[in-house]
């Protein structure tokens, strides 16, 4: 069974019944309403191309601010430069390509943009030389955000402004040899190869829910686009390797919601008897005792201090001394058993050949700090206890949830 998705033109709606449709898509006393004009002005009246745009830019603006260069332009000057980079694809690409290296390149588009408002006033002359990027919506605008032109054209402005660009455009993720984070497990549709996301292809229509439930394990899906990964040059506690940041471009994918618990990979270790993990073959595990790590006889998944004092009241608890050769075998057994069949009861996605594994770096990052680039699932401020267990206050593994 398919389903076929029909798209209708809706019809355009007048520039000044726009006010009440621009307000109904946006949160109460947004800073993006009082520019409803010209984003209805950029958008010639259509609604689709409206909600797109409401849709995409605050999103952007706070990819912005995260990276560190948001502050440099005002939010006004941005959204007046982004619904008229909107309102003519041409103009924008020939922005785009001059790429500024020198103060020549500054004034090229100084310029232009000098031309352009000229052209809006009347002058076609001006704008002979780029005539080809002329739209009506174009015009439109233009005159619209004229109260933001000297401060659109500064340079400071422009470079901030032409540095979103760059950091707007999609990347492919590198290769990576290893996931970067061992517990938690990622269901994604049989793949085609991207790098090391991804990329989900699939006859059957994705499941209209967000979340399921696979042997215990709750999955949220992870919606395709892009995100901010990495670290900003502006974050001096990040270390080298972080750096630089950039959008990178991802497919949909499920995420666990929580850390694979002690009760999950049990049940892991009762459907397999002979499996060993890595520290029963060796013997020990390392145990935190307080003011360092220490390397202690007898610490495994099922005892993980080494005290013979079990993990019957950590049921709830993240399963703790597996390696990552722990994590793949567990995720393998789960892979086996749906395709076997003893899964489909309890998944949505039981119609659609789809493969479970660990995340690649870029597939947790986007899941744990979101699209914008925040420093936490929160956002920006400072941990603390009432939001996470860190920096070893606890001194032991809490409840997952």
């Amino acid at each position: 069974e398919k389903i076929i998705q029909l798209r209708f033109n809706l019809p355009p709606i007048s520039t000044d019944k726009m006010d009440g449709f621009v307000r109904q898509q946006l949160p109460k006393d947004s800073p993006l309403s009082k520019h409803w004009r010209t984003v209805a002005e950029g958008a010639g009246g259509n609604p689709r191309k409206v909600k797109t745009f409401l849709n995409d830019v605050n999103l952007r603006w706070a990819m912005w601010k995260n990276s560190g260069d948001g502050l440099k332009v005002e939010y006004d000057v941005y959204v007046s430069w982004e619904v008229l980079m909107r309102a003519s694809s041409r103009f924008r690409e020939r922005l785009y390509r001059i790429k500024p290296t020198s103060e020549g390149h500054y004034k090229i588009i100084q310029e232009l943009f000098e031309n352009a408002f000229l052209w809006a006033h009347g002058d076609l002359e001006a704008a002979a030389s780029f005539k080809a990027d002329l739209n009506d919506e174009m015009l439109r605008v233009l005159l619209e955000i004229e109260p933001y032109k000297a401060k659109l054209t500064r340079r400071d402005s422009l470079q901030s402004l032409l540095y979103l660009a760059d950091l707007a455009q999609p990347e492919t993720p590198p290769a990576e040899n290893e996931p970067a984070f061992g517990g938690e497990l990622l269901a994604g549709k049989e793949p085609t190869r991207r790098g090391a996301a991804q990329a989900i292809t699939a006859e059957a229509a994705p499941p209209p829910a967000n979340r399921f439930t696979l042997a215990g394990i709750e999955f949220v899906r992870i919606p395709a686009g892009s995100f901010l990964m990495g670290s900003s040059a502006a974050d001096k506690e990040s270390s080298d390797d972080e750096k630089p940041q950039s959008a990178i471009a991802l497919p949909e994918y499920w995420m666990a919601v929580t850390p694979l618990t002690v009760a999950q990979f049990a049940a892991f270790m009762r459907a397999n008897p002979g499996y060993q993990t890595t520290a029963e073959k060796t013997g020990s595990g390392y145990v935190y005792t307080g003011s360092k790590w220490e390397e202690t006889r007898g610490a495994r998944w099922d005892d993980p201090r080494g005290d013979k004092k079990g993990v019957k009241n950590k049921q709830n608890h993240p399963v703790t001394q597996v390696s990552w050769e722990d994590a793949q075998a567990c995720a393998a057994w789960l892979q086996r058993e749906f395709r076997a069949g003893n899964f489909a009861a309890a998944c949505p996605l039981a119609s659609t050949a789809f493969v479970l594994r660990l995340p690649t770096e870029a597939e947790w990052e986007k899941a744990a700090r979101g699209t914008a680039g925040n420093l936490f699932p929160w956002g920006n401020d400072d941990p603390n206890p009432k939001r996470c267990n860190f920096n070893m206050n606890v001194k032991d593994t809490t409840p997952v949830g």
